[in-house]
């Protein structure tokens, strides 16, 4: 009997841990609004029938700076099809479900306090989008200067390297004459 006791302990340990670790499921509903914001800890689950299918995502890390790694499974009944994908503060992602080239769905970082993200999803499945060329994900930088700063960099360079060769051209002139 003194056997018992402490093996019911370490059962009910181990179960009360794995209760701790797993993180909430939470369904979406498209059928009334086409934007859906939710809150999301570490771990949680969401689901929700779009494209002829059910779909889930999942929360697989919240950093610090605001990002959330997520793992995309585009439909439920086939689990070998996994995407990974990041949102945060200048990221945001269209995916595209059923591989027609189209966005069907859009999540976007909306906020973020202590260890909770609020992310945005949007249906696209009804709205005219722009053709996706990549598998399932494809990530939109929100950083819009970086071509920019390139551009004024290479031609920064450009006019260095022009003025070197006519100085040059000049001095070699001088030196003829």
């Amino acid at each position: 009997m003194k056997m018992k006791k402490p093996i019911l302990i370490f059962i009910f340990v181990i179960l009360f841990f794995n209760l701790v670790l797993a993180g909430r499921s939470l369904n979406i509903d498209f059928s009334t609004n086409d934007l859906q914001l939710v809150m999301l800890l570490e771990k949680d689950r969401i689901e929700f029938d779009l494209v002829n299918g059910t779909h889930t995502i999942i929360a697989d890390e919240i950093k610090e700076n605001g990002d959330v790694d997520l793992d995309i499974f585009p439909y439920y009944e086939t689990q070998d099809q996994v995407a990974y994908a990041t949102v945060g503060p200048e990221k945001l992602i269209n995916i595209d479900l059923n591989k027609d080239h189209k966005s069907d769905l859009r999540v976007s970082f909306y906020g973020k306090s202590e260890n909770k993200t609020v992310l945005l999803f949007e249906n696209l499945e009804n709205k005219n989008q722009e053709i996706i060329t990549g598998e399932v994900v494809r990530e939109v930088n929100g950083n819009k200067f970086i071509p920019y700063v390139i551009i004024i960099f290479l031609l920064i360079i450009s006019l260095i390297i022009f003025f070197f060769i006519k100085k040059r051209k000049f001095l070699m002139k001088k030196r003829k004459k």
